[in-house]
């Protein structure tokens, strides 16, 4: 810190300051780890504190936990008690050969999974430490007096001494540890030593150490049939050789190991002994004799690898972890895990960190070496010259030199440097100003190649050709007469951010800024070979054999140029992050800088990710034949074995026979809800589709039928038939009586305009009329005769012609009551006044001749026995019907009533009943209150007049 903070003071003895921060960060030997995912209790584990761990034939994952039992299908957790136990801890999961799951607690209860339910398995035993279940459908468990068999077929317990083996037990005794290997061989702990049960026959190898410590002190596994004692007390461990036990004497696994509190020790199918421990986990591979510490920082208690390949693990504090490859190592222990830029000379990598750090690991060994710049500012260059053995970079306007572990200055006050290269004792330097000529003995710029700002440049030795990767496109630079010489131009315009050359295929290989991958032809064309997805931002190319590596923010993404096959490794698949800033290739390995840390990955290793797997969660799900009424929907509960994806895969499911479309759920979903399923037969199909788009292993295949609607069955047509024949018969007769009493109801009112008719044309008014005329006549009245004779023909004629018709217009109708009054008039002489009041109605049609009965009947019976003035009101009002008021001064009902019993008249007057009948008819063809009402008007008790209120239908005319 005194350093930094006097910098400035020290410039000028910059060359020395620099030697001394090399050596200022001793050589450490740093541990690496596979990237993991963690499930504890921020990602909703019931409990971090697991005890056992166990996979079922289906593929998955069930844990015995402090909380209790659960299986994890990828997505959530699913727990199960019994009501019968006494503490929710369990551990010890095995499970048979029938499926079913075995576990127990800490109060020596026994549990069996049957059918989706927990339920205890009663038994007599006490102090149970451990539990396996062999390859015969047997459950094994050793107890403080021996050591007891279950049989799932027979449902009995059965103890040592009469198991089926030939026993040699002596007396009861605690045993402990017991394993089954896949040959269906048992081993267990006892008194007498390690029991062996082979072929039905039970014999123990005794152990001095056994004896001497006791078997509380000590685990057993087998692997590849080597027997492997371990002390937990001072964590040795013993291997059996045919002969005895003898103590396993490796010098990394003693440094592992130390003094470690061992919790577990387990043989995992890729032949690796893992020894569970407070401080990490240690795998012993036998085949190499190699000891690997992983996650110092766990506290580790079992393990297992899924049939997927991924290897879990479960901690005593930190819930679980699965680790989806252990070919992918990070460093990300470091003072800064962002990694901006890597280089490599063939026996270290070295990397740079974005507080100016410079990492430098050797390969062998693993130990780390770091410098310090002097500046806590990101590295822009990274480049390792080999006929300098010089590690150039450049950052604060300064490129300097790492040689023999010293820092020098090489260039000072240069535009910002992104790449170096020494060819032909030449140095050709890509900065954002653009790309010159050095001589770094002299430290000045020669001259300049290009304007354009240049990232990076690849060398063709076999064509003697320099591309540069710039803003502006691709440049070539050939050698020629002993200078470069500019001789291609491509992608003008085009930004590239990366070039690479293959010394295996002898082919140059283009990174656009847009994701665009080419290739330099034989014709010095580029082709295009592959593109990244527009998501991926790209930062570097580089080839290797016949395959290209291109880093991204999305990961490190692969181009198989034999099959032209593009393929993303990314954040599910073990690496550390998906953000890839640079790589170097070094052997079989690639060095990647990541956002997390310094990576290391196998190439040669080709991880077949086993595809998922999918179920129905339904009990006594019925697959075929299933029947749904129309409109019922199917509900299904999937489920899938599949963790690779880490929780981000999908449902998806479609109907055959209704169309070819998949329809696709997110994996949280805990059920699907099918609807719309057309009538008839249907199929469905059902299957998991995992991160990278794969369809999962199996397809689920739902049969069955619809059931139509009621109105589609045939019995409803039948029925929907005769009720049409039914309702036809109904209408045709009563369209038939409807249109008889239509006809009969015509004629009736055919027979009422007759009658009116008669009424106007009776014998005494054509007789008073024609006498009227006559008078005319014989007093010499030409004119007035002639006139009343065209008025009395008019009034026939359109008597005549309005007698035919239903309705006419009200004007009509007014015109005629006034020829018919001009003719009453004459006959009655001057004594007689009659006045007609419209209220301007107009634009309504009304059926013909109802007023003038009435008016007829005012003339004769009111007015015409009456001395003195004589007065006719007709008055029209429109409100629901059309009002028409007829109101005379004559001499009322009564009286006319005794002159026509005097005068012994034989018919009504103007035929009433045939208008009483027509008003009837009108009133239910328009289907209103129609008719007429009489009122006498009365003055001092005497009759002086009657009025008349008629209701008559009208239409408007428009």
């Amino acid at each position: 810190m005194m350093l930094r903070k006097y910098l400035g003071e020290i410039k000028r003895h910059k060359h020395l300051y620099l030697w001394l921060l090399c050596w200022l960060w001793p050589l450490v030997s740093l541990a690496q780890d596979p990237v993991h995912f963690t499930y504890d209790d921020e990602t909703d584990l019931p409990s971090n504190e697991v005890y056992s761990i166990a996979q079922d034939p289906r593929g998955f994952i069930w844990i015995g936990c402090d909380a209790g039992l659960y299986k994890f299908d990828g997505v959530r957790y699913i727990g199960y008690k019994c009501v019968t136990q006494k503490s929710k801890s369990v551990t010890g999961l095995t499970f048979s050969t029938s499926g079913k799951l075995y576990c127990h607690n800490f109060q020596s209860q026994i549990f069996v999974l049957d059918n989706d339910t927990l339920r205890e398995l009663m038994h007599g035993y006490a102090k149970i430490p451990n539990i396996a279940c062999d390859k015969t459908g047997n459950l094994w468990v050793n107890d403080q007096i021996g050591l007891a068999v279950y049989n799932e077929a027979q449902k009995q317990w059965k103890n040592y001494e009469n198991i089926g083996v030939n026993s040699v037990f002596t007396d009861k005794e605690f045993t402990k540890s017991i394993k089954i290997t896949a040959a269906n061989e048992k081993y267990f702990l006892g008194t007498a030593g390690v029991g062996v049960i082979r072929e039905n026959k039970l014999r123990f190898i005794k152990s001095e150490v056994l004896e001497k410590e006791g078997i509380g002190s000590f685990l057993v596994e087998v692997i590849d049939k080597k027997i492997y004692l371990l002390s937990i007390k001072n964590n040795k461990m013993y291997v059996y050789d045919g002969e005895g036990f003898k103590e396993f004497k490796n010098e990394k696994f003693r440094n592992a190991v130390g003094l470690k509190k061992v919790t577990n020790i387990k043989a995992l199918p890729d032949g690796n002994l893992w020894i569970c421990t407070y401080n990490g986990i240690i795998c012993y591979n036998q085949r190499t004799d190699n000891v690997s510490l992983y996650y110092p920082n766990f506290a580790f208690s079992d393990c297992l690898i899924d049939r997927e390949g991924n290897y879990w693990f479960t901690t005593l504090q930190s819930g679980l972890i699965r680790v989806p490859n252990f070919k992918y190592l990070v460093w990300n222990k470091l003072e800064n895990n962002k990694i901006i830029k890597i280089e490599t000379d063939t026996n270290h990598v070295y990397f740079t960190t974005i507080n100016g750090n410079i990492g430098q690991i050797n390969t062998q060994t693993n130990q780390l070496n770091t410098f310090y710049t002097g500046r806590n500012e990101d590295i822009q260059s990274l480049n390792y010259i080999t006929e300098d053995k010089c590690l150039y970079f450049f950052t604060n306007n300064t490129l300097y030199g790492l040689k023999n572990n010293k820092i020098t200055v090489v260039l000072e006050k240069t535009p910002p440097i992104k790449y170096v290269q020494k060819i032909n004792n030449i140095y050709l330097v890509c900065t954002s100003f653009g790309a010159f000529f050095y001589d770094f003995l002299a430290k000045k710029k020669l001259s300049m190649i290009t304007p354009h700002w240049s990232r990076e440049m690849a060398y063709d030795s076999v064509n003697k050709t320099v591309w540069l990767a710039t803003n502006q496109g691709l440049f070539g630079l050939r050698w020629q007469n002993d200078t470069w010489q500019m001789c291609d131009s491509l992608l003008v315009q085009k930004q590239i951010v990366s070039v690479s050359f293959s010394q295996e295929t002898g082919q140059l290989f283009v990174l656009a800024f847009d994701g665009k991958i080419y290739q330099l032809t034989d014709l010095r064309q580029l082709e295009l070979v592959g593109s990244l997805p527009s998501n991926a931002q790209p930062y570097r190319i580089q080839a290797h054999k016949q395959k290209l590596y291109i880093t991204t923010n999305k990961g490190l993404w692969t181009l198989d140029m034999a099959q032209r096959q593009l393929k993303a490794i990314d954040l599910h698949e073990g690496l550390a992050s998906d953000n890839v800033q640079d790589l170097v290739i070094l052997g079989k390995n690639a060095w990647l800088a990541t956002g997390k840390g310094l990576q290391k990955i196998l190439l040669t290793e080709h991880q077949t990710i086993a595809k998922a797997k999918i179920y129905l969660k339904n009990k006594d799900f019925n697959y075929s034949g299933i029947q749904l009424q129309y409109g019922q929907g199917l509900v299904l509960q999937p489920e899938a074995s599949h963790y690779y994806s880490n929780g981000k895969f999908e449902y998806a499911y479609r109907i055959r026979n209704a169309n070819a479309e998949w329809n696709k759920l997110p994996a949280s979903v805990s059920e699907i809800n099918i609807q719309n399923i057309p009538i008839g037969n249907f199929e469905i199909e059902l299957k998991a589709i995992d991160y990278w788009g794969k369809d999962s292993e199996n397809i689920i295949t739902i049969s069955g039928y619809v059931h139509p609607p009621f109105w589609k069955t045939w019995q409803f047509m039948v029925f929907v038939l005769l009720c049409f024949l039914l309702l036809v018969y109904w209408i045709f007769r009563r369209q038939l009586a409807k249109r008889q009493k239509e006809l009969k109801q015509q004629n009736e009112l055919n027979i009422s305009k007759l009658t009116a008719i008669q009424s106007q044309m009776n014998p005494h008014f054509i007789f008073n009329s024609l006498n009227s005329i006559q008078d005319l006549v014989l007093k010499g009245d030409v004119e007035n005769s002639y006139s009343y004779l065209t008025t009395f023909s008019n009034l026939v004629r359109k008597t005549l012609q309005f007698s035919d018709k239903d309705f006419i217009d009200f004007e009509q109708e007014i015109k005629l009551l006034e020829i018919y009054l001009s003719l009453e008039k004459l006959r009655f002489k001057k004594d007689f006044n009659y006045s007609i009041d419209t209220h301007e109605i107009e634009d309504i049609l009304i059926p013909p001749l109802l007023v003038q009965p009435f008016i007829e009947n005012a003339l004769i019976h009111g007015l015409l026995h009456k001395t003195g003035a004589k007065t006719l009101k007709i008055r029209f009002s429109l409100a629901e019907n059309l009002v028409c008021v007829i109101e005379d001064n004559g001499i009322g009902r009564e009286n006319a009533k005794a002159i026509r019993a005097r005068q012994r008249a034989e018919h009504e007057s103007f035929s009433g009943k045939a208008i009483g009948k027509r008003f009837e008819i009108l009133s239910e063809l328009f289907a209103e209150d129609l008719g007429y009402e009489y009122e006498d008007l009365m003055e001092n008790g005497q009759p002086v007049g009657t009025r008349v209120v008629l209701r008559i239908p009208f239409r408007h005319k428009f």
